[in-house]
């Protein structure tokens, strides 16, 4: 019996050993998530500020249809494109996160556009920003608030 429950637990070591780092297996029922959100102040005040983040897909694809914060009076998701020498923003009516995929929103490519930003918003505050999803998914995340001119926060 003592043999039977030493071979139990090695095999549940090696079962645990084969996620690197310590991760565990997913959970059947993954959800979406979103971590390492930022928001950029404009320089020239009463002009739209940027939002950021990171989303990590659940099990199934989803797509991000709006973002909504307090003291913002809209927020619009935008794509930022190259053309020639020239760059211009398109208006995104979503982003599709596919299931177990990663999508970045960072300076140069997709981002949210924050529109009538109150003037409480400020260097070194915190903006908790509401992420809808199609078929009513619902995540928060708190983006770290930085100047015009600061360098982007390492996560």
């Amino acid at each position: 019996m003592k043999s039977l429950r030493l071979a139990m637990a090695a095999a549940v070591l090696l079962i645990a050993g084969c996620h690197p780092s310590g991760q565990t297996p997913q959970a059947a029922n993954n959800k979406p998530s979103v971590d390492h959100g930022w928001v950029r102040l404009s320089a020239v005040p009463g002009q739209p500020s940027a939002a950021y983040f990171t989303l990590h897909g659940g099990d199934t694809l989803i797509a991000l249809d709006s973002v909504s914060a307090p003291g913002v009076g809209s927020a619009m998701i935008h794509a930022t494109q190259s053309k020639g020498a020239m760059s211009e923003m398109t208006m995104l009516d979503k982003i599709d996160l596919p299931a177990h995929g990663l999508v970045t929103l960072a300076p140069g490519g997709m981002h949210v556009m924050l529109m009538d930003v109150t003037p409480a918003l400020t260097s070194g505050t915190t903006l908790r920003m509401t992420l809808h999803f199609h078929g009513g998914e619902v995540l928060t995340t708190d983006a770290k608030v930085i100047a015009a001119g600061d360098p982007e926060p390492k996560f």
